[in-house]
């Protein structure tokens, strides 16, 4: 029926919604219904669980309405179908906040006027990229066929239920209430509770819908009937969970046995948050567009790499509106950015005293205390994250990291695999996955994960350095001199990727070509040792030790105490008969200088040269 276009206004600064009808498909009476409760929405005005409509107008003989633009998360998911088709069934702390912010959204639309929404579902119900439920499309339902006729047996039982038709139909059948089929127009905030608790079903049933129209209904009736039928005999299957009480009273099939109002449902979800120990969701105060446009300021500030200035906006807002999580959570970033932690913790954490209920808030709190080095409360923090959003991958990361660095290498890349099945295109998802990947010992999965980060975004050098490190281990010699050349693509000096990628052309013998990158790492300050040694290794493999020998000696004066170069000349001379004893003399000065210095040269280059000593 509807036609709806993202579009972008020439004054405005965020992108928005129109949406209309299909041309041919409207009749006068529904277009103008259509402007009517569109118009009610406009003057429901603004409400952090409603999506605002701007206005409704006629545009070349054809009638629009303006709406706010949700925008998704970074799964491209902005509507509860979509994250229900993701994950059916969400955490006891996903559903009752939902159904908190569904009844703070429609509480507020009933104080503005609007008797019902008529086609509550889970399309109609948006979820931002922070995780707040939105409801949309007030009065827009679609009206269904006014001429079924209903027989004699369905008239008697919807008679039981005080009901009688009187007019048309209008929704969605899955989630009407039963008075809805006979005549939508009178019906009032107590279909749209039924509505929501076959939404809240859904969620608490993994997927599965309370009523559903029996086969044989299905083949002798309309299917709008059929459904009528269904919602009006057929009894609902209880399920064992906490919210499962509150679902059964709103899928009441008498309107008067269902709660009668949005206060009675937010009083029995705050008894469950109660007995299961999580915190109620608080509703987000009235926020004035002067609030609004501040706040927007402030973030635009603190995005940009202006924290300073962020704060001081986001102060005076603290002063006008103390009870607003959100700025507190915005402070803290600030202060988070200007390196001021316990001023960021304490910001932090008032945020999460105002609304436990924010995923973003519990995130910030983590990598606060982490960056503290406060590693077990940062833990806690991000496990609480990760509660309140099972799909907060930034927490997971965060703990990641902190296992990571623990050495707790197997709990990170569990905790980084569920990320990476959250966000398998997020780039910081999977540059963790793939270093936990590479550090657990699976490098042919790391190459694949690093593969389609640089795929994505191949900016970033330590990507590639990474992506070097999976070929080399996969045994890839040429794609890993590759992924080197493009690490110093983007940093020409980088001496990690120089000194492997002169091991890189060795292994495939191309020693000029390695020589080449040894005269580029000698230019790089504090590795001029370092590059000698190689282009030594490098000039003995290519039957020139003794050039290979004087370069060693050049570089010993003012390094005559480094081990490693000892080391390398005493390497280069011994297969040299006639420098049998300098060899010698090298290797024992190399021996002598890591006894003086032991973190000179690794257990393995002692073993060498050992070996060495002992064969000369």
């Amino acid at each position: 029926m509807g036609v709806v276009y993202l579009v972008e206004g020439r004054t405005s600064q965020e992108p928005f919604v129109l949406k209309t009808f299909q041309r041919g498909n409207e009749s006068a009476g529904m277009v103008e219904r259509f402007r009517k409760e569109a118009e009610a929405w406009v003057k429901m005005g603004k409400h952090a669980n409603l999506v605002r409509c701007f206005w409704v107008k006629e545009l070349r003989n054809q009638l629009f309405v303006a709406a706010e633009y949700v925008f998704p998360d970074t799964a491209g998911k902005n509507t509860l179908a979509l994250r229900l088709a993701a994950d059916s069934r969400p955490t006891l702390q996903q559903q009752v906040t939902w159904t908190a912010q569904f009844c703070f959204g429609m509480r507020h639309a009933l104080l503005s006027g609007v008797k019902a929404h008529r086609d509550i579902k889970p399309d109609n119900l948006m979820v931002d990229g922070t995780g707040t439920l939105k409801v949309t499309d007030f009065g827009l339902a679609k009206l269904l066929d006014p001429e079924t006729p209903f027989t004699d047996e369905l008239r008697r039982e919807i008679s039981g239920l005080g009901l009688t038709q009187r007019g048309s139909a209008c929704g969605t059948p899955p989630f009407m209430a039963p008075e809805q089929f006979f005549d939508a127009q009178t019906v009032d905030c107590r279909a749209d509770i039924y509505s929501f608790g076959v939404v809240l079903y859904l969620m608490i049933s993994g997927g599965v819908l309370p009523i559903s129209p029996a086969q044989t209904l299905l083949q002798s009736m309309s299917l709008q009937e059929a459904w009528a039928t269904a919602h009006v005999k057929q009894p609902i299957t209880k399920i064992d969970a906490p919210l499962m009480a509150v679902c059964a009273r709103c899928l009441e099939k008498d309107a008067r046995r269902r709660y009668q109002s949005y206060d009675e449902i937010l009083d029995d979800v705050g008894r469950v948050c109660r007995n299961h120990r999580i915190d109620p969701p608080r509703e987000d105060h009235q926020e004035d567009a002067k609030m609004d446009s501040a706040f927007t300021r402030a973030m635009a500030l603190n995005d940009a790499g202006n924290p300073g200035n962020a704060l001081a906006e986001l102060r005076s807002m603290a002063k006008a509106w103390p009870e607003i999580a959100k700025i507190h959570t915005e402070i803290g970033r600030a202060l988070l950015a200007l390196g001021r932690l316990p001023e960021a913790l304490d910001a932090t954490e008032h945020s999460v005293r105002i609304d436990g209920s924010r995923s973003a808030a519990w995130n910030n709190l983590g990598v606060t205390l982490a960056r503290m080095n406060r590693m077990d409360e940062a833990r806690a923090a991000f496990g609480k994250a990760i509660v309140v959003d099972p799909e907060n991958t930034g927490a997971m990361l965060g703990l990641a990291q902190l296992l990571l660095d623990k050495g707790a290498i197997s709990e990170a890349k569990q905790m980084a695999d569920v990320a990476l099945f959250w966000r398998p295109e997020k780039t910081n998802v999977l540059k963790i996955a793939g270093l936990c990947t590479l550090k657990a010992g699976d490098p042919k999965s790391a190459e694949r994960i690093f593969a389609k980060l640089v795929s994505i975004d191949g900016s970033d050098a330590r990507d590639w350095f990474n992506l070097a490190m999976c070929y080399e281990a996969n045994r890839k010699p040429e794609e890993h001199i590759k992924a080197l050349n493009q690490v110093l693509r983007i940093t020409p000096n980088d001496p990690e990727a120089l000194n492997f990628l002169i091991q890189g052309y060795a292994s495939v013998s191309l020693i000029d070509e390695a020589l080449r990158v040894c005269e580029q790492l000698r230019q790089v300050s504090g590795w001029e040792v370092v590059g000698a040694c190689k282009a030594a290794q490098m000039l003995a493999a290519k039957g020139e030790p003794r050039t290979g020998y004087l370069l060693l000696k050049k570089q010993l004066v003012g390094n005559e105490n480094n081990a490693s170069l000892w080391l390398t000349m005493a390497v280069v001379l011994s297969d040299l008969p006639q420098y049998r004893t300098n060899a010698r003399t090298a290797a024992e000065n190399a021996m002598e200088c890591h006894r003086r210095n032991p973190r000179q040269l690794t257990r393995g280059s002692v073993a060498a040269l050992q070996q060495l000593l002992d064969s000369l």
